[in-house]
């Protein structure tokens, strides 16, 4: 590795890095991707729960966020979801997309992905370095030196750093990036995890492990509700998942830094009014007077269910149904539409998908991605203060700003100094 030099190398074998080195390369550049782990792809493999949710029909910017938001528009304006289709569509991809809007490749494999642009990187002559950490990164007149761990040393006269954040270590992603970026000059927006499980406060997750239901979830503080989002919810030892659970996790701890307690407040008829659910019951206990308050749920909740919430109203479920009235219903009503929890945090960076923070935005050019700071160097993916929400939002990401910064990262060398 240490005779060889290129015209651009790319740290990092994920999504992004992958599609600038197609970018790069498809220019008639001599290009090296240098990955850390034994093979490129692993966490593309991993996305979508091994179905690779390419994109989004339905792109909203506000699913977005970056301390720069107009910067992030500025990049999928040059490379956004119609480009993004025609570009897997030109390299024999079919996909097709749920009703939400998420697209997949029709043989719901990410496999599938991964082939067909490591196709492509044998076609353009990219060369797949990989079992190469990068240990540092030397700035020069005529380019860049790439040191490795194993002591070996690669040279290219433009460098993009797609190193990725810190999400998902054990599928390459470790953090090193911003330690690289920042040993080159770029301030760094301290990460934290994202598009993870939230914990919670409370005594009986136990006994709720493994139930699914359809329910809004917001996220709240002593001021109110902050922000709500709907879909299905996944109960578990520790707290709440599901991708409305995933996507307010994000704000959790920002929040906690800041010295406010988040509360997770789930409303399981989302689509009722409390008054609607309150007569529901109602009727229940007028038609079902024979039962005890536990066996008159059995029907309208899950079971395991329907016992945890009885218990945190304070009602005893062996009670006769017919001891109660409008009272009663109405305070299941409200338990029903409004349970809260406290949040005590996320899980770990070994189970997000996700980093949020990162390098800063405004010191990247977003016409181009290139640096700043460091003439040459070009900066995309995650390893940016840039990150979505679930559906296909950061694998958008990953391919709009790998083809800005590979394709500029290409043209660029024509201005520049030759090595």
């Amino acid at each position: 590795m240490h005779s060889h030099s290129f015209d651009i190398g790319v740290v990092g074998g994920g999504a992004s890095g992958l599609m600038a080195a197609i970018s790069a390369a498809g220019q008639g550049k001599g290009v090296a991707v240098f990955e850390r782990l034994d093979r490129v792809g692993k966490k593309l493999l991993a996305t979508g729960n091994g179905r690779c949710n390419l994109t989004c029909l339905n792109l909203c910017p506000e699913r977005f966020h970056s301390g720069h938001p107009s910067g992030v528009q500025s990049v999928l304006r040059r490379f956004g979801l119609k480009e993004t289709l025609a570009f897997f569509e030109s390299i024999g991809l079919v996909w097709k997309s749920d009703p939400e809007g998420r697209v997949f490749p029709v043989t719901d494999q990410s496999s599938t992905v991964l082939d067909l642009l490591r196709q492509e990187l044998l076609r353009f002559g990219v060369q797949e370095i990989c079992s190469a950490e990068v240990d540092r990164i030397q700035s020069r007149d005529d380019g860049f030196r790439v040191h490795f761990k194993n002591r070996q040393t690669g040279e290219c006269r433009n460098l993009v750093l797609a190193a990725g954040g810190r999400a998902a270590p054990n599928l390459g992603s470790n953090g090193s990036g911003h330690l690289l970026a920042q040993s080159l000059g770029h301030r760094v927006v301290e990460p934290w995890p994202a598009v993870v499980q939230i914990c919670l406060h409370a005594p009986f997750l136990n006994r709720l492990k493994g139930i699914r239901a359809a329910a809004a979830v917001s996220l709240a503080d002593e001021n109110g509700i902050l922000q709500t989002e709907e879909g299905e919810i996944l109960f578990t030892e520790y707290g709440l998942s599901g991708i409305p659970a995933l996507n307010l996790s994000r704000r959790v701890q920002p929040m906690r830094a800041s010295g406010k307690t988040p509360h997770l407040v789930l409303d399981l008829f989302p689509h009722e009014t409390e008054d609607r659910v309150r007569d529901v019951l109602l009727e229940r206990i007028q038609k079902l007077y024979y039962k005890t308050v536990e066996e008159s749920l059995i029907g309208f909740l899950h079971k395991r269910l329907a016992a945890v919430l009885l218990a945190s109203a304070g009602l005893d479920p062996k009670a006769k149904i017919r001891q109660f009235g409008a009272e009663t219903a109405g305070r299941l009503a409200r338990q029903l539409k409004h349970w809260m929890f406290r949040i005590s945090g996320t899980k770990s960076w070994s189970e997000a998908q996700v980093t949020a923070g990162g390098v800063r935005l405004d010191e990247v050019d977003t016409d181009t991605l290139e640096s700043k700071v460091v003439p040459g160097l070009f900066l995309a993916g995650e390893i940016l203060d840039v990150d979505g929400d679930c559906g296909g939002y950061n694998l958008q990401w990953a391919w709009s700003s790998g083809r800005v910064a590979g394709q500029h990262a290409s043209l660029s060398l024509g201005s520049r100094r030759s090595k």
